[in-house]
């Protein structure tokens, strides 16, 4: 700019022709974006300080789908603290819960899956169940979930979740 200070343009061109399509001009127009380009930075610094935080986190972390019935994501120790890698669990997909919940903590899943329906912003739900470990054995995992989207009508789509593997208590 004038006054010295750099910034970012989008520049477009277009070219003007008369009628027997013989080039005459230019026009030319430019759009400051550097507003645009400093929060784009911004997002991806923010998007990689989660993945490094989600990375390190000693809890399992998850977005969990309600109309889809799946994990849509889930962080390493979600994976790691199971013993499945990232690729058994996406071959699962809806059966995930079906395939590796315990079979007495169906029904009693069942009604958490009604309370996380009717979850307010900011409000959590706790539960404590067994999921099958790769090796065979049972762990115990407690979670703690929250609204994390909802449908244009205010029903909730999906919920963000942390699980702890309590196994030892």
């Amino acid at each position: 700019r004038r006054d010295g200070v750099r910034v970012t343009v989008a520049t477009r061109w277009a070219l003007d022709r008369d009628a027997q399509g013989r080039p005459t001009s230019i026009l030319q127009s430019e759009n400051d974006i550097t507003e645009w380009k400093i929060a784009e930075t911004r997002l991806r610094q923010s998007e990689e300080f989660v993945r490094r935080i989600s990375d390190i986190a000693p809890s399992m972390l998850y977005i969990y789908d309600l109309i889809e019935k799946r994990t849509i994501w889930g962080n390493r120790q979600m994976h790691e603290g199971l013993g499945y890698a990232p690729e058994d669990i996406r071959r699962m997909d809806q059966r995930v819960l079906s395939t590796l919940l315990h079979p007495e903590d169906w029904l009693r899943y069942q009604d958490h899956l009604g309370q996380l329906r009717r979850l307010a912003d900011g409000e959590t739900a706790e539960f404590q169940y067994r999921m099958r470990h790769a090796d065979g054995s049972w762990r115990w995992l407690h979670s703690r979930d929250m609204v994390f989207r909802r449908s244009p009508d205010g029903g909730v789509e999906q919920i963000v979740g942390a699980a702890m593997d309590v196994t030892e208590r």
